[in-house]
């Protein structure tokens, strides 16, 4: 009799459910990026449009609105990462960039030309990424590549003008995670 009770025994323990541990949620860190949206920048040669840039944005703190006007105009922690998905000339982005700067009516070359000399010289290559950093605290926009030293920018003014120029361009890409 022992072993039929073992036998029903085992029976029953095998198909016991398994209950998981429960693991609470990390709590998001305060101070960690939230991506707020991605987008491609593309060129149109017709027939064709050739994409150039994958662009991700990120944010420490959210606007209380949901837009680009409000991202652009928050002053606080924020990025873009530059993935480049061809081999690009650095002078046709910083050509676009220049001009974008022109048509938000920025035009302290100064600061635009301290910016430009942030990309590398000659071509990005494939994969390559730049990274765009504004850091409130500092009111400095950084750009960072892995070929050069960072330049840094300040102003609120500037850091403005050059998510303005982004937005404008890629849309409501940057914020479709908002």
């Amino acid at each position: 009799m022992a072993s039929s009770s073992c036998r029903a025994l085992a029976v029953v323990l095998g198909f016991a459910p398994v209950t998981p541990a429960v693991v609470p949620a990390a709590a998001p860190d305060p101070g960690a990026y939230v991506r707020t949206g991605d987008a491609i920048l593309k060129a149109n040669h017709w027939p064709f449009t050739v994409e150039l840039l994958s662009v991700r944005h990120d944010m420490r703190d959210l606007p209380a609105e949901r837009s680009r006007r409000a991202v652009v105009e928050l002053d606080g922690d924020k990025r873009l990462t530059l993935h480049t998905l061809r081999e690009l000339p650095t002078e046709r982005l910083t050509s676009w960039l220049r001009d974008g700067l022109e048509a938000a009516g920025y035009r302290d070359d100064e600061r635009i030309r301290a910016f430009l000399s942030g990309f590398p010289e000659g071509n990005l290559r494939k994969d390559e990424e730049v990274v765009i950093q504004y850091d409130a605290a500092a009111q400095l926009t950084t750009v960072t590549s892995d070929r050069g030293a960072p330049v840094r920018v300040d102003g609120v003014s500037f850091m403005r003008a050059i998510w303005t120029v982004w937005f404008g361009k890629l849309g409501d890409g940057l914020v479709s995670r908002l």
